[in-house]
């Protein structure tokens, strides 16, 4: 959203969907709001939550693109973040992984060379 439109909205709709991992339901909330041009806007928030971080008839901001308002976001951390969060958390997690393996090949691969070139000397 580079060029994003900022506006108030108000939560209408709290939707209950079951977690993909079995445990607490999620909560997504539905806002509406007026673009510049008093276009009337309903949208399915992209992230859910447990417990719900937002209540119903909750006045809100979000930003859309004027030439697509549908797509419009949240303004609140998760909703703008989250992804990039969660994405370079992964990215760190296999990085250390990678790291830590690469370090104990080349080690033991040290070790090895240490011991054959030290049994080729006695």
């Amino acid at each position: 959203m580079v060029h994003a439109a900022r506006a108030e909205g108000r939560v209408v709709e709290l939707l209950t969907e079951p977690s993909r991992d079995g445990g607490h339901p999620l909560t997504r909330p539905v806002v509406e709001f007026r673009t510049a041009d008093g276009t009337r806007v309903e949208f399915k928030s992209t992230s859910a939550s447990y417990p719900p971080s937002f209540a119903r008839d909750e006045i809100v901001t979000v930003f859309y693109e004027q030439s697509q308002p549908q797509s419009a976001e949240i303004d609140s951390f998760f909703s703008l973040w989250g992804g990039v969060v969660i994405t370079s958390g992964l990215c760190v997690v296999f990085a250390g992984f990678t790291a830590a393996l690469y370090l104990r090949i080349s080690f033991a691969g040290k070790k090895s060379r240490r011991k054959r070139t030290s049994q080729a000397s006695s």
